[in-house]
């Protein structure tokens, strides 16, 4: 899978791992919020970035 806006040419698992997540929950963030509502692919973009950052501020070793 790769993104068509903000971090064009990259993959999923490189976008996870820089966010310190595994690319399976980005996979499933990405799926669940295209399900949920038809928005831009820009907008996606920092939906799944806030995704990333509620989980990382929850996690034990935040």
């Amino acid at each position: 899978m790769r993104s068509s806006s903000g971090s064009a040419g990259r993959t999923v698992t490189d976008v996870a791992r820089e966010l310190g997540i595994s690319s399976e929950n980005l996979r499933e963030w990405v799926k669940r919020t295209r399900a949920a509502e038809a928005i831009p692919a820009a907008e996606l973009v920092v939906e799944v970035l806030n995704m990333a950052a509620n989980s990382a501020a929850c996690s034990p070793t935040a």
